[in-house]
């Protein structure tokens, strides 16, 4: 157990990234509390691949995930479909090591339940950042030596939407199948008794308009199946924050806090589970006599992280050769460096964007026009965020800008281009309702 002078970590957020951090702290002699909502995440099948099952056994995981009794562990692909280029389907069999296919919601339960009989203590609740970066919970800043922020996907700043949803009808047992689609891509997996799960993702603007029964007919359209279950669109995109370690209070972002990855191009599970990894045997040195190096490890760990996760996106998108334009000519040109984004200044693109300043930005800086005149100019996102830095807090200018690209406040130029070629938003929602 720790002792009473042991350094006192506070771990945000009881996913995998969270835990396995949470349980690497825990075996180096720290006392750590884990806050989380408590809220299960919904049911979802997720693949695992061989280099993920390694890192499990390499941390002494794998062999309680292994175990029939916790139900992690819902099947192991057999054969792959992939419908990604012109050449034609492909279905790949015995071409392993192919992934096991895991129970997210188990593996949450197991991995939580396995910190806490560490030692861990389990406090149930929502905590809070302000435009600084201070978490604080019930309204109390949160006092520690040192806190993790694991608390999964913010934000989304390429604007990719996923659609989760659990097939009604039985589909080929352990089999995965990755399809493009004109307006984005399907991904799809059958457990080992054929229940179905996957996700598919798109845009916001291709759901624009659409409600419950419409978008459960587009999946079941886009799946060829029947959907006993269509979950609320969720954020899906590539998405990162500039820096990692925040020395002035003491922060540690990890897994989808720091880097939350383009699905198309790369295993999510995965890079939570690493991410973890190197937090629970590194994060300690940040307080410790070595933090400087260790913060400059960490940093550069996530800058290579970046970049290598930009490249496996652009390379994913660019590699299909089904479809092209449309959906597909986009994301690949927002996932170039030079892609450029441009203040919509039209009310009803984009209505969070008023006389009184902007919605998307935190007060007293949404009434500042210097906020606004940081955005006049286009420009790459890496030179609006150094704008917007300049005129708010440091660590709330990437948030800032990836909720004003939510929001519609700014747009990639090739999307305002486009939007103003198209006839009036109440045109395009009672044409597409009425297509569905």
């Amino acid at each position: 157990m720790p002792s009473g002078d042991a350094p006192r970590i506070v771990v945000i957020g009881a996913g995998p990234a969270g835990t396995v951090a949470a349980l690497g702290l825990l075996r180096r002699g720290a006392r750590v509390v884990l806050i989380d909502p408590g809220t299960p995440p919904p049911f979802r099948i997720e693949s695992l691949p061989q280099n993920g099952i390694d890192l499990l056994v390499g941390l002494g995981i794998w062999s309680q995930i292994a175990q029939p009794r916790h139900r992690v562990i819902v099947g192991a692909v057999s054969e792959k479909h992939h419908q990604w280029r012109s050449s034609g389907p492909v279905v790949l069999r015995d071409d392993g090591p192919f992934p096991v296919l895991i129970d997210k919601r188990a593996l949450h339960r197991l991995l939580m339940h396995l910190a806490v009989q560490a030692g861990a203590d389990l406090v149930i609740g929502r905590a809070r950042f302000d435009g600084f970066g201070r978490p604080s919970l019930n309204g109390a800043p949160i006092a520690a030596d040192l806190i993790i922020d694991a608390r999964g996907r913010r934000s989304g700043s390429d604007g990719l939407i996923a659609i989760g949803f659990i097939g009604g009808a039985k589909g080929r047992p352990d089999a995965l199948t990755l399809a493009a689609k004109p307006d984005g891509w399907l991904w799809q997996v059958s457990a080992s008794d054929g229940t179905q799960s996957g996700a598919y993702f798109t845009t916001p603007r291709n759901l624009q308009g659409l409600g419950d029964r419409q978008r459960r007919k587009m999946i079941e359209g886009i799946s060829g199946s029947g959907a006993a279950r269509v979950f609320a669109p969720s954020l899906a995109g590539l998405s990162f924050q500039p820096r990692v370690w925040q020395p002035e209070v003491a922060l540690l972002r990890i897994g989808d806090a720091a880097l939350a990855r383009d699905p198309i191009g790369a295993h999510g599970l995965t890079h939570a589970l690493r991410s973890g990894a190197q937090a629970g045997v590194g994060a300690l040195d940040l307080i410790g006599g070595d933090g400087p190096s260790a913060a400059a490890f960490f940093e550069g760990r996530h800058a290579a992280s970046v970049r290598s996760a930009r490249r496996s996106t652009l390379g994913a998108y660019q590699d299909q050769t089904i479809v092209s334009g449309g959906f597909w000519h986009d994301q690949i040109a927002r996932h170039s460096k030079d892609c450029v984004y441009e203040l919509c200044r039209d009310p009803e693109m984009s209505p969070s964007l008023t006389d009184q300043g902007i919605m998307a930005v935190p007060a007293p800086y949404a009434t500042d026009r210097a906020v606004v005149g940081a955005l006049a100019k286009s420009g790459t996102a890496q030179q609006l965020v150094a704008r917007l830095a300049l005129q708010l807090p440091a660590p709330m200018a990437q948030a800032v800008f990836e909720r004003l690209l939510l929001d519609g406040v700014i747009l990639p130029k090739m999307d305002l281009a486009r939007r103003r070629s198209q006839p009036p938003s109440s045109d395009r929602i009672r044409d597409r309702t009425a297509k569905s």
